[in-house]
């Protein structure tokens, strides 16, 4: 063998570690993330955060039902964002335009 494959196959074990520490890092934020939002999402907090935030989503276009979407998105960051917008157009809890406007502004926000 060459040097350039000897140090190629040498670097994979290291590779694959450190893959393996990151998915571990992922999971051992978002699912308590995740949780916390499922467990919460019906909670009468949500509720009143709602009402007080419903004159801002109405002059965004928006409903009351995207706000905790997009307020998700923008305090905990556009990727755990965009998997709760992915998950409530799943559920087809919010029109497609709203969706649309939500995919727009969240972009935005972190810039």
């Amino acid at each position: 063998m060459d040097g350039l494959t000897a140090g190629l196959i040498a670097a994979v074990p290291a590779a694959l570690l450190g893959a393996g520490k990151l998915a571990l890092k992922l999971v051992l934020i978002i699912v308590p993330l995740v949780t916390l939002f499922e467990v919460l999402r019906y909670h009468p907090f949500f509720r009143r955060a709602g009402r007080a935030v419903d004159p801002l989503m109405r002059g965004m276009g928006l409903s009351r039902a995207a706000a905790v979407p997009l307020f998700t998105g923008i305090f905990l960051g556009i990727a755990y964002g965009a998997g709760i917008i992915i998950r409530v157009a799943q559920e087809k809890q919010i029109p497609r335009r709203e969706l649309f406007l939500m995919g727009l502004f969240l972009p935005t926000c972190p810039a």
